[in-house]
């Protein structure tokens, strides 16, 4: 009986060492492997610093790899090294009219053209390269071509939608022929934004129509509204500027004229898209314009000091 007991116990103990060496192993393992970690559209500081706190630092030569669109989020991940961050250029327009074609019809053989491909060069540009949303449009495009509605109709009938200057900025730009798939496609470009970039953005839509914009101006209201960051590289006003230029180079801004006197580039926003971000500002609650006033009120809402556009404000934004 003794020594039944005692084989016993010895193979529990065994079994006990081999249950535990198992238990162990994950943690044994972490610190003589090798691993490979790839963090795909890093957005928040916080998130990085819960997942890197996760990770052992074993000194076996292992590698984070993170993508992000935001240059504090890259900076903070290579801990303050720039020589670690790999900038991936955009499309420009040639590639980006490809990679359209080839998603839409299939091949990257240009189309026969037609009034409304000058919106397609338009639309690619508000896409900036960004191969997600030229797809996305190039999707949402080939289920509104039918047999009764071909390509060129239906582009030419965005690009009507695009050009119109509706009296008012009201229920009267809905009725524009190709006004609703015009909204479809800037949603499209606005969800694929940088966050403070949308910010930007939305501020415009507080704006009344044909308002003249001044580059230096909006860029120091960005700021006074706590959209632009300083990084380590760059002040407020130079990203401020950049994000500027952004939108220039995306054409939800376009230069307006140039003043010879003081020598000052003044802008303005497309009338229509002008609208459609009016739209998304009153669905994400962040403003409601009531209508154009035409005219300079002193002092509606303490954070614009001089507007052109009634409206309401519900919350700052993030």
């Amino acid at each position: 009986m003794d020594l039944k007991e005692g084989v016993m116990g010895s193979v529990l103990s065994k079994m006990s060492e081999l249950l535990k060496e198992e238990h162990d192993l994950p943690h044994r393992a972490k610190e003589v492997l090798k691993y490979l970690v790839v963090i795909d559209d890093l957005w928040n500081e916080d998130d990085w610093h819960s997942i890197s706190s996760s990770l052992p630092n074993n000194d076996c030569a292992s590698r984070v790899i993170t993508t992000t669109r935001v240059n504090d989020i890259a900076m903070l991940c290579c801990s303050g090294c720039d020589e670690s961050i790999y900038e991936v250029h955009y499309l420009g327009y040639q590639n980006s009219r490809e990679l359209f074609y080839k998603h839409y019809f299939h091949h990257a053989d240009s189309w026969p053209e037609a009034p409304g491909d000058i919106f397609l060069f338009a639309i690619l540009k508000m896409c900036s390269g960004t191969p997600s949303a030229i797809k996305r449009i190039a999707s949402l495009l080939i289920t509104k071509v039918t047999p009764k509605k071909q390509w060129q109709e239906m582009m030419y009938s965005v690009y009507f939608s695009w050009k119109q200057t509706p009296r008012s900025l009201g229920s009267e730009a809905e009725n524009i022929a190709g006004f609703k798939l015009f909204r479809e496609i800037i949603s499209i470009i606005y969800d694929d934004l940088p966050g403070a970039l949308k910010d930007c953005l939305l501020y415009l839509a507080v704006h009344a129509k044909n308002q003249i914009i001044h580059k230096t101006s909006m860029g120091r209201k960005w700021i006074a509204e706590g959209f632009i960051s300083e990084n380590v590289r760059h002040g407020r006003e130079e990203v401020a500027s950049r994000y500027f230029d952004e939108l220039i180079n995306r054409n939800f801004i376009r230069l307006s004229e140039y003043d010879n006197y003081s020598r000052e580039e003044k802008y303005e926003v497309n009338q229509m898209v002008l609208y459609v971000l009016r739209q998304i500002s009153n669905e994400e609650k962040i403003a409601a314009v009531l209508s154009d006033v035409g005219i300079f009120f002193k002092g509606i809402c303490s954070l614009f000091p001089f507007v052109s556009a009634m409206f309401f404000w519900f919350r700052t934004f993030n």
